[in-house]
Formats: C-alpha cells, structure tokens, sequence
C-alpha cells in the first residue's frame, strides 16, 4: 500500500491566525482584536494541538492499514501456499515409520510435525472464514475522528474566544483552517452543512 501524501507541514502562530480571520471577513463586519490581543495566540495554540492530534490519528490509521494488509497476506500463505507442501511432511513420517526399528525418535517428532501442520492450516482457514484481518479495532480509535471532529471543535472555541465573530466568518474560518491540518480542500459551505448535523454544536442559525 502507497501512503497518502502527508498535508503541507504548517507552523500555526498568531499572524496565522489572524490572517485567515482577515480573508474571511466581509464588508460591514466588526472589526477584529487588535493585532496583539492574547486571543489569537490562543488559537493559534489550539490549532497547533489539534493538528498534532490529527497527524497522529493518520499516522496511527496507516500503521493499521499496513499490519492488516500484513495479516491478510499471512493468512493468504498459510491457507494457499503451505497446503501444497503437506506432502513433504508425510513423505517424513512414512520415511520414520520405515526406519521404527532404530528408535531414534523421529517417528515421533514426523508425526508432531504433520498435527502441527494440519491444526496450523485449519486455525488460518478458520481465520479466514471468520473475515479475519478485521477492518478497525475501535478500541484503538483516536480522539480526533477527522474533519467533523475538527470542525466541532472549533465552532466551540470561537464561539467562547470571539463570540461576535460573525457566523460566516466563523465558518470560512473553520474551512481554512481544517483545510490548512488535514491537507483536504473544504468550503465554508460544507462546515456549515455538518455543523447543522451536529445538534449539540451552535451553529449561530
């Protein structure tokens, strides 16, 4: 498996954030703190946080894709490769069955050989029935899920740090900025949309 392209690495600081504020804001809006208001480093220390949460759930989601493929492809061996060689197995318990009349014990260690082999190709088979390597292990999911999460969280922040950001402003906000830690496009429009689906999240509608 070919691993996605990582997003442009991004260094989150207050002039960030502030920036992406002022390219969001429309005509009539309410001014904007001041450039040295301690709200915007705020931000800024949350956007670097959540991209650092966001980065370990990708990284963590490869690694897991990766050992599936790998457990897929080891039970792929056990249960379509290794059945073919069972018969240089018996060719060695026929051939210690022969020579029974020197008790060298390798009779016994043929046999466990072959019990050994058969139970090892019946669990990967058993395995494979069972649709074994799963798709996820929720156990193991991360607390950032991706872009909903992300968007989530962020309409809660500003709406505690500048509440009288307008609601478009908000959103075209949360589209840069969720754009800017995953590497996927996202319009304003689209936050909008899932916000709506999120009936603990204010909107502003």
């Amino acid at each position: 498996m070919s691993a996605a392209p990582a997003p442009k690495q991004v260094l989150f600081s207050s002039d960030t954030v502030r920036g992406l504020l002022e390219r969001g804001r429309l005509l009539g809006s309410k001014p904007l703190p001041k450039k040295d208001d301690p709200v915007y480093n705020s931000l800024a220390m949350a956007l670097r946080q959540l991209k650092h949460l966001n980065d370990n759930m990708r990284d963590a989601a490869l690694e897991r894709e990766q050992q599936r493929e790998k457990i897929g492809h080891a039970i792929w061996i056990l249960t379509e490769l290794l059945p073919t060689t069972r018969e240089d197995y018996e060719i060695d318990l026929t051939m210690a069955e022969q020579c029974q009349e020197f008790d060298t014990g390798y009779g016994e260690w043929a046999r466990r050989n072959l019990v050994a082999f058969d139970a090892l190709v019946r669990a990967a088979a058993e395995a494979r029935s069972c649709g074994l390597p799963i798709a996820d292990i929720s156990r193991l999911a991360p607390k950032i899920k991706g872009a909903s999460d992300l968007i989530g969280q962020l309409e809660t922040l500003l709406a505690r740090v500048l509440p009288d950001l307008g609601v478009g402003e908000r959103h075209r906000f949360i589209a840069s900025a969720v754009q800017l830690i995953t590497g996927k496009p996202l319009t304003a429009e689209k936050v909008r949309d899932r916000l709506r689906k999120m009936p603990l999240v204010n909107t502003g509608n």
